[in-house]
């Protein structure tokens, strides 16, 4: 969380500025709701992704690494998270039980990789976004060619 609002805070302030500083007097609290709900959506949309990519990804591997001596509903049940998933493989007893206990944690650590890749994927994506997306800004307080000359000019802007 501290590399979260690390890299949040230098772009907070200015934002929401910028936001509040654009919009007409009376809209100043509107633009700084909408800044706000932008900061709380953003990271709540991500954690639940990337969440749902780990989840799915670790249940998959758990039924398909799971030795197949093992009652279905045991692989279910292990298969739902990680706590409960070490702690009932560690109580299954012998061979099989040491075979599920690193069926288990395999499971987690490619879920985990998997959470890792889509999240550098994404970071890489919004980047080039952004990016593409400042292109096309001009400087605040320039004039843009042809502005003022004829109102068909000024509609294009």
């Amino acid at each position: 969380m501290s590399l979260v609002v690390l890299g949040l805070a230098p772009i907070t302030v200015p934002g929401t500025d910028l936001a509040v500083g654009a919009a007409a007097p009376e809209r100043a609290g509107a633009a700084s709701a909408l800044g706000q709900t932008a900061y709380e959506l953003g990271p709540a949309f991500g954690i639940a992704t990337i969440g749902t990519v780990a989840a799915s990804i670790y249940r998959n591997e758990v039924i398909a690494r799971a030795p197949s001596d093992l009652p279905a509903p045991l692989v279910e049940s292990a298969a739902d998270g990680m706590g409960g998933g070490v702690a009932l493989a560690e109580g299954t007893a012998g061979p099989v039980g040491e075979a599920f206990v690193s069926a288990v944690r395999a499971a987690f650590d490619t879920a985990f990789a998997a959470a890792a890749w889509t999240s550098a994927g994404l970071a890489v994506l919004v980047g080039a976004w952004s990016l593409m997306s400042l292109w096309h800004l001009r400087p605040l307080g320039r004039e843009p060619e042809g502005a003022g000359t004829s109102p068909e000019a000024a509609e294009r802007i």
